[in-house]
């Protein structure tokens, strides 16, 4: 996934919605060109959770996520956090709750103090 991510946005012409659909990285149905958007957000919250197993460092590409769907609103972001991955790494292991408060401190400086709820 993070070399699709990466090649569609070097190469937004060869990795384009497209080939995304064909390929069925984005449904066939939906108006977003984006890899990371509200459609994927449960599958993302996956991904990161996976991305420690034993040892609770964040890994470069859950930064990465994070901070993509910090760029598409605070709405997004609440979102993205509210209904997946606050379920996802608070109720599992702790290296992943741990992974979870890690995340959320970086999540902090995508958003204006006034945007914290």
């Amino acid at each position: 996934m993070q070399l699709l991510l990466t090649c569609s946005k070097q190469h937004p012409t060869v990795c384009d919605t497209e080939f995304l659909k064909t390929s069925k990285w984005l449904p066939s149905k939906t108006k977003h060109k984006n890899i990371i958007a509200s459609h994927s957000f449960k599958h993302l919250a996956q991904v990161i959770a996976k991305t420690t197993m034993y040892h609770p460092n964040i890994d470069q590409f859950a930064r990465e996520i994070v901070t993509t769907i910090g760029s598409l609103g605070t709405d997004a972001l609440g979102t993205f956090w509210d209904q997946h991955l606050t379920p996802t790494l608070f109720s599992s292991s702790p290296e992943r709750k741990y992974l979870g408060f890690m995340l959320a401190v970086f999540s902090f400086d995508l958003i204006s103090s006034k945007e914290v709820k």
